[in-house]
């Protein structure tokens, strides 16, 4: 990503003032507490650190970092912030259909914790993960309800090296009661807590769609707007009703996220052991990342230079414009913006050979538990 001109930066900064006008979507009708812009400016799909409004605006691909790819390293999805600062909260359905079989003489909630037992062995320590259940509370009846649709627990709080206590987590409960989605959602947020700077993600298992009265899709947009940016992904298991499909879907766009469709065991483990692949091809791009440090860093430098350039122009069309709130919260997404690519290229520049060599430290320990699961 180069310099602009004054020419374009002016035009730029119109464009991106016109927001959904002129190429921008918010992604759905803005809550009150929302913030004055659309979503595009608080995405950032693949972890470089400019918003998908601003890259779209200078004709960058929001979806792929520039940098890793002139480095000459193949791309991986969000790059390689998504192992620097990277938290992963697993939520599981424990409600009562998950007593139901997944082909065979296994059952669902069997199936779900080995996957989910096998995604966690296959992941490097580094990339923090917590866990939280809901449904193991109550019952599946209505004397039982209430207390099941509040039963939503923090069973692992989000850091590093969850496999050394997630075996003894999966033994603390059992599939019993209702389907609170929305409550999962919403209590979610506090997981994220004093996270705010980093890479942020939910990986949802769900059997269902919510019983219990609330708004999953209205929860996860909350969530992805509240400041910590937390992107969900939804993996429907067992889901036999179209509908039901559209539904679940529905939670994962409202955040950014993806839909998986599992309809069995086999299925559901071939989608947790993409995951553990997709990790894999992450810390592959940041050692060749790390081989190329100069590069990649002059490189991250100017792009985040361009993009400060384009939202200085867009704060001042705003200004202009009378959108007094638009430009404050431009002017906050920039100064934050530059904030961390500070932080980030002197990380990079002080630590990425030791990060890299524990990385692979943490990749072989990884593939052992792996190996030792599948013997």
């Amino acid at each position: 990503m180069h310099a602009i001109t004054h020419r374009r930066r002016i035009a730029i900064g119109t464009c991106l003032l016109m927001l959904a006008g002129c190429g921008g979507s918010d992604g759905g009708s803005a809550a009150p507490e929302q913030r004055a812009l659309p979503a595009g400016w608080y995405e950032d799909p693949d972890g470089d650190l400019v918003a998908t409004a601003v890259e779209d605006q200078l004709g960058t691909d929001p979806h792929s970092d520039a940098c890793v790819r002139e480095a000459g390293c193949a791309s991986a999805g969000r790059g390689v912030s998504a192992i620097e600062k990277s938290n992963t909260l697993l939520i599981l359905d424990s409600s009562g259909s998950m007593k139901g079989s997944a082909g065979g003489a296994t059952t669902k909630m069997a199936a779900a914790k080995r996957a989910l037992r096998r995604y966690v062995a296959g992941t490097p320590d580094s990339m923090a993960l917590g866990f939280m259940v809901y449904g193991h509370k109550g019952s599946n009846g209505p004397s039982g309800k209430a207390r099941s649709c509040a039963g939503v627990e923090l069973l692992q709080p989000i850091a590093p090296a969850a496999s050394r206590r997630f075996a003894a987590t999966l033994r603390r409960f059992r599939p019993i009661g209702y389907t609170p989605l929305a409550a999962a959602l919403r209590k979610a947020r506090s997981a994220f807590d004093g996270k705010q700077d980093d890479v942020n993600r939910i990986i949802l298992v769900t059997d269902g769609v919510e019983t219990c009265g609330g708004d999953p899709v209205a929860e996860a947009r909350r969530l992805k707007r509240a400041g910590i940016h937390v992107m969900t992904d939804v993996v429907g298991f067992d889901i036999g009703d179209p509908r039901a499909a559209r539904r679940l879907r529905a939670i994962a766009e409202a955040s950014g996220g993806t839909y998986s469709d599992a309809r069995n065991a086999e299925s559901l483990y071939g989608v947790l052991d993409d995951e553990i692949a997709h990790n894999a091809e992450l810390i592959t791009q940041y050692l060749c990342v790390t081989a190329s440090g100069s590069t990649v860093s002059l490189c991250r430098e100017g792009a985040v230079g361009s993009a400060s350039i384009a939202m200085d122009a867009a704060s001042s069309s705003a200004s202009l414009a009378g959108r007094d709130a638009q430009a404050r919260e431009i002017d906050r997404l920039r100064k934050a913006m530059e904030a961390a690519g500070t932080r980030r290229d002197a990380a990079f520049d002080r630590e990425s050979e030791a990060v890299a060599k524990r990385l692979q430290r943490e990749v072989d320990a990884s593939r052992r538990r792996l190996d030792a699961l599948d013997r």
